[in-house]
């Protein structure tokens, strides 16, 4: 591939085959899945872009720019558009579902790398990164009673409170284990 565009934290790259793209990807995670361990995320599309000398556009770059707001940390995500080039390649794919992306007026369905060590994300997952506004964190509750056999209680009704929280599609509950750091 042509890298397009280079950041602190991101690049562009152009490829001219989709299957190069996959390549690319699985390259990737060999390369940043062991220690020191790189976090990384991958957002891919297929279609017509346009080049100029300050920058890529047309709806593939788009829809791929956004994906990566979309991606969760290790795994490598794509259009259906891409899905469709590289079947029957010998990369194990999944469909992941459909989202919203900004700029793009119909739902886009979304793909993703499902070998072995690749973060498989779920339908859930595809929310915006960059969107938080509907993010919660339960932190734990204490125990102020001389009773310290009744810690139970207290961890029992948080992990109850989270575990109900996850279920609604309008909140992104933050995990217990980063939640109860604090």
């Amino acid at each position: 591939g042509s890298v397009l565009d280079h950041f602190t934290d991101s690049s562009k790259l152009v490829f001219e085959k989709p299957a190069n793209a996959i390549r690319f990807s699985l390259e990737v995670f060999r390369k940043f899945s062991h220690e020191p361990r790189i976090p990384y995320r991958i957002g891919l599309s297929y279609g017509f872009v346009d080049i100029h000398s300050n920058g890529i556009y047309g709806e593939a770059a788009e829809i791929a720019a956004r994906l990566v707001s979309h991606c969760s940390e290790g795994a490598v995500i794509f259009s259906q558009e891409l899905a469709d080039q590289i079947k029957g390649n010998d990369v194990k794919i999944q469909k992941i579902g459909s989202t919203l992306i900004k700029g793009i007026l119909n739902p886009i369905d979304i793909h993703c790398i499902a070998e072995k060590g690749f973060h498989v994300p779920s339908q859930f997952e595809l929310t915006d990164k960059t969107n938080n506004a509907n993010t919660i964190a339960i932190l734990p509750f204490q125990n102020t009673s001389s009773e310290r056999e009744l810690d139970y209680i207290c961890d029992g009704l948080a992990e109850e409170v989270i575990d109900r929280l996850t279920k609604s599609k309008e909140l992104l509950v933050t995990a217990r284990s980063s939640s109860f750091l604090f």
